[in-house]
């Protein structure tokens, strides 16, 4: 498995083009079909359920914080514009334009109160063990990424084991895809994403899935894979009944999708990396950094803090 991986990895960086290991056409109706249930899935749903209480009840039990998030994911996830810039400066939200949304600022308060790790300010500008370039959601079981990463994680602990035992979240932010869609069936990421949110529920930590983008002109990428790999986050939603953020939806009417001019991951302006005054309808980062933000504060008005009064926006 570590050979395979490491093997995947020097070809992702290498920009070798391969294709997913399910080759069997899929027929153009079923493709259809998958494309209305993403246009009609609204952007965030089970934020709420009975579910997603009893995972935080269970998670307030086992010593895990509210204010403390992580986040899984490959480079989209990992790179210093999503979530980062949210947490730095002399107070929460310094380097972000929150416009006509300024009831945002709560949540940047909340999750900026309890630090993750010791010399971690906040969850916004954690680096997360679990979150790197090209990794894929079986990359979170093998014990190697956590090894080489932290001196922090045990002998044989994996990425997610050791991120949630130092950091103690109530939630983690979900999103793989880039990289398991060129080489993985739909049936094994299916039961590698399935595992992710079965491990985080026994751990008490609230999984956020988040559907991906890729562009149908990539030649890297299959796009109507990836349409299958998204309709699998749904149905992964609906049955363990978790959040998740469909991202895909809110990127169809921005240019290019939102993505960057390398065709694969989102794009970002030269600044303002939540700039929420416009920038996040053309760019698909800023869209994921709003989108994250506002998820995370529905989680925080409808499980943790229930009873806070709701901040009135301004404008």
């Amino acid at each position: 498995m570590l050979k395979r991986l490491l093997c995947l990895l020097l070809l992702c960086v290498l920009g070798v083009t391969l294709t997913a290991q399910d080759s069997t056409p899929i027929p153009d109706a079923d493709i259809a079909v998958m494309l209305k249930r993403l246009h009609d899935t609204p952007t965030y749903i089970n934020f709420s359920t009975d579910t997603v209480k009893e995972i935080y009840a269970r998670g307030q039990k086992l010593g895990n914080r509210a204010p403390v998030f992580t986040t899984l994911g490959d480079s989209d996830t990992a790179q210093g514009a999503f979530l980062r810039p949210m947490g730095m400066g002399t107070h929460p939200g310094f380097y972000c334009d929150l416009g006509d949304h300024s009831d945002l600022q709560a949540a940047l308060d909340f999750y900026s109160s309890v630090p993750p790790k010791t010399g971690i300010s906040n969850s916004f500008n954690n680096t997360s063990l679990t979150a790197h370039q090209a990794f894929s959601a079986v990359t979170m079981f093998d014990p190697w990424w956590a090894e080489s990463q932290s001196a922090e994680c045990k002998v044989g602990e994996t990425p997610i084991d050791c991120e949630y035992r130092l950091v103690q979240p109530a939630s983690a932010i979900v999103m793989f895809g880039l990289i398991d869609v060129q080489f993985f069936s739909v049936d094994e990421y299916k039961a590698n994403m399935g595992q992710i949110i079965q491990h985080s529920i026994d751990a008490g930590v609230i999984p956020i899935l988040s559907t991906f983008v890729v562009l149908e002109e990539n030649p890297k990428q299959d796009w109507r894979t990836s349409i299958v790999f998204d309709n699998a986050l749904l149905d992964l939603s609906e049955e363990y009944q978790v959040p998740l953020i469909n991202l895909w939806r809110e990127v169809q009417v921005l240019p290019k999708k939102g993505i960057s001019a390398d065709g694969a991951h989102l794009g970002y302006p030269a600044s303002g990396f939540c700039d929420f005054t416009g920038a996040q309808e053309t760019y698909g980062g800023v869209l994921r950094n709003f989108l994250t933000l506002t998820a995370l504060d529905m989680l925080r008005r409808e499980v943790f803090e229930p009873d806070a009064p709701m901040p009135t926006p301004s404008g």
